[in-house]
């Protein structure tokens, strides 16, 4: 073999050897067509021989370069994120991986440049592949970026219970309020009735005969009070004829008053002796004149007889007025 030869296929063979020699770093992904807004997951790798240290770059500031040099590059990708690298070693190499996370917003054909990589205390550089993505819209979008989707109308929810809970609170909060106004009036009105004094229903006859038991134990004459007993007196009767006869008694004179009372409302010696009364009652009134005990006693007793005769003889008018509540001064 000539001497040339083989110097040559010695050349070459070291070449070869200090090639493999050198690091190499590889960039991979598993999906090269992702769709708009994907993250898109790149896999980076780098064997070094043993004992060769990398420095592994920072892939967000390569991605941010001047943009004229993006643009001749045509590499219009965002940044995400980036993996921390781990080693692992073989035979002859140590393989250093890591994961770069990238996305991008627009319909087109992207590169994702070339990592550098820097070993033997940074003398000397490797760089990764290139790598070209293909960036296309969802198969429910259309191409056009300029495109706009009609908007749907908002369909109507259903109505449930919960819809008319503040309706449903509000009578709620009625009813009880009416609750407590209905029974703070019915409280009040026992309560009313509980202290109101109950006057028992009672006949015109035993009205007239309390008032005349009141008169008769009373001191009025004791006193000297002779006008004011005998007007007493007068009172008691004429409003028991007046209840009980139905005649205007009250409002008249003696004369009006009898002048009223037939024969068939009283008898001829029932009249006289109430003309006596009311006239004896007139006079001390009137006149002031001082009567005798004897007319004192004559006046208290023809009023007793007076009213158990008119009593006796009305008893279907004492029958219908005994349900009729007693209102006038006892």
């Amino acid at each position: 073999m000539p001497k040339w030869s083989l110097s040559s296929l010695l050349l070459l063979l070291g070449m070869v050897l200090n090639l493999s020699a050198q690091p190499r770093a590889v960039v991979v992904t598993r999906d090269p067509s992702p769709k708009i807004g994907d993250h898109i997951r790149l896999q980076v790798t780098v064997n070094a021989p043993v004992g060769v240290s990398v420095e592994i770059p920072t892939v967000e500031s390569v991605l941010s370069e001047r943009p004229e040099k993006r643009l001749a590059t045509g590499s219009f990708l965002e940044f995400v994120s980036q993996g921390e690298a781990s080693t692992r070693s073989t035979a002859s190499y140590d393989v250093t991986t890591f994961e770069v996370v990238v996305t991008g917003f627009n319909e087109g054909t992207y590169t994702f440049p070339a990592l550098p990589f820097a070993y033997l205390d940074k003398t000397d550089t490797i760089w990764s592949n290139p790598m070209d993505i293909k960036i296309v819209y969802p198969n429910l979008v259309s191409g056009d970026s300029n495109y706009l989707a009609d908007i749907k109308n908002i369909l109507p929810e259903k109505k449930n219970l919960s819809d008319y809970s503040i309706y449903l609170y509000g009578l709620i909060a009625l009813l009880g309020i009416s609750s407590i106004v209905a029974w703070g009036i019915y409280l009040t009105k026992r309560l009313k009735s509980k202290t109101r004094k109950q006057v028992p229903l009672r006949t015109p006859k035993e009205i007239a005969l309390q008032r005349l038991e009141g008169l008769k134990n009373s001191d009025l004459l004791a006193k000297g009070e002779f006008k004011v007993w005998h007007t007493e007196l007068s009172l008691v009767i004429r409003e028991y004829m007046q209840r009980v006869l139905n005649v205007s008694a009250l409002e008249s004179t003696t004369a009006q008053f009898l002048s009223q009372l037939t024969a068939e409302r009283l008898t001829a010696q029932q009249k006289h002796q109430l003309k006596e009364v009311l006239e004896t009652a007139d006079l001390i009134k009137f006149a002031k004149a001082s009567p005798l005990e004897a007319a004192n006693n004559f006046a208290l007793a023809s009023a007793y007889e007076l009213i158990e005769n008119v009593a006796s003889q009305e008893k279907e008018t004492e029958k219908f007025l005994i349900s009729q509540p007693e209102n006038t001064k006892q």
